[in-house]
């Protein structure tokens, strides 16, 4: 199959992520003790890769989203109704997931009392 530039960007990025998760994986199963600050660097590298693709996820589910529910017609412009239908989609889908968030980070910390909300 022959992928697209984005899709080889992405496959190369997905499969750095991955063989980074294997790395931390063998070094955590394989080693009694990895050093601390390497771990933590790990650590911090996943969370920040794992916050970057639910970015990029959201902005695609928000993308799609809000294209098939406002442009009937596509052509080269958005219509001015189809611009203000995709600017209260994009508001309503992020009210949402910001609701939704909270509500899970609230589950998390009720399960988990000793857990301290990430800033990030």
């Amino acid at each position: 199959t022959t992928l697209s530039y984005s899709d080889r960007s992405r496959d190369t990025s997905d499969r750095v992520v991955t063989d980074n998760k294997i790395t931390l994986v063998t070094h955590l199963f394989t080693h009694k003790k990895m050093p601390g600050p390497d771990v933590e660097r790990l650590a911090e590298q996943f969370k920040q890769e794992a916050n970057i693709q639910i970015m990029k996820d959201m902005i695609k589910r928000l993308s799609k989203t809000c294209y098939d529910k406002c442009v009937s017609n596509p052509s080269k412009q958005f219509s001015s109704s189809e611009k203000q239908c995709i600017q209260k989609c994009g508001d309503r889908f992020m009210e949402a997931t910001q609701i939704v968030g909270k509500a899970y980070l609230d589950i998390v910390k009720e399960r988990n009392p000793g857990m301290q909300a990430s800033s990030s």
